[in-house]
């Protein structure tokens, strides 16, 4: 399984790049960045073992395995726009993320999700930019056929903006996850992994090896090819057996709870009546390839993001 982090998860495990940037007192990894309280270390923990438990976290489309452009149908007849480029889509969507926070389409409680920053990231933290990335990891994902990996809270961002697309009758440049059908109550779809609390991107390097971890990794990887396995059971089984083959595991708290679906994608051709379409993209049409998109989320601490 390749996976595709996106919004806080990314910026999260970017900044695990820092050595012993999350590590705590006492740990053999000191470092200037670290700080006790930062919001991020529980977001680079989740990122952290879901990159551990991954065959590989795709960073960037490989513009050389045919990822440089996308075919959007115009209609049932068949006929293409000329191709549109990686770089054409990734402005479309800046654009649409402007647009949505212009027109003031999120909740309260997901522009929180937008201001939330490391406690050393002195950058403004602006809605649009972090809407923008939301959107580009799903473009992303979507191109290379990987897994979408996103927090709660960015989870909920995308269904605001599913939601405000229909509202409001507007034009997407280019089909998105429709997450609103994803269960938190229904076994079957998620279930809690181990938190080996890394301190940092070496730290993951270091683990990933590891045959304890190498069978952990295969054990998650059949379960997510198998669409009837129950995630909850296999996830303990999974845990189980690591367990007891590791001290290190033996006394992680299992605090992540891992949720997955297969998402429909949205598109134009999903809305009744397209209203509005000001970068004209109202006949682009995209895969009907569903995404297979995970939710990293916690049991206690920053559990909504």
């Amino acid at each position: 399984m390749n996976i595709m982090l996106g919004g806080h998860l990314d910026c999260a495990f970017v900044s695990g790049s820092y050595p012993g940037k999350f590590a705590r007192c006492g740990s053999e990894r000191p470092s200037v960045h670290k700080t006790e309280d930062d919001p991020y270390r529980a977001l680079f923990h989740r990122a952290g073992m879901i990159a551990l438990l991954s065959d590989a976290v795709i960073r960037f489309p490989d513009l050389s395995l045919g990822t440089r452009t996308m075919r959007s149908f115009r209609a049932a007849d068949g006929r293409t726009y000329d191709p549109i480029s990686l770089q054409d889509l990734e402005q479309d969507a800046q654009r649409l993320a402007r647009l949505l926070v212009y027109l003031g389409v999120f909740s309260d409680e997901a522009l929180a999700t937008m201001h939330l920053r490391a406690r050393d990231d002195f950058q403004e933290a602006k809605p649009a930019h972090h809407v923008e990335d939301v959107l580009v990891a799903a473009l992303h994902a979507w191109m290379t056929r990987s897994t979408l990996v996103l927090s709660r809270g960015d989870q909920q961002i995308l269904q605001e903006i599913v939601a405000s697309v229909i509202e409001h009758g507007l034009a997407l440049p280019f089909g998105l996850p429709d997450l609103h059908p994803v269960s938190w109550s229904d076994p079957s779809t998620f279930g809690a992994i181990a938190n080996l609390k890394p301190d940092d991107v070496a730290d993951l390097n270091d683990l990933r090896d590891e045959p304890v971890i190498r069978t952990y990794r295969q054990r998650l990887r059949l379960m997510l090819n198998n669409p009837r396995a129950n995630c909850a059971t296999v996830l303990a089984a999974a845990l189980q057996e690591a367990r007891a083959a590791d001290r290190r595991l033996r006394e992680a708290p299992a605090d992540i709870l891992l949720t997955t679906c297969r998402a429909r994608i949205f598109d134009s051709s999903n809305i009744g009546c397209v209203e509005l379409d000001p970068f004209n993209w109202r006949d682009r049409r995209g895969s009907t390839r569903k995404m297979h998109v995970i939710i990293m989320s916690g049991e206690s601490d920053l559990s909504r993001i």
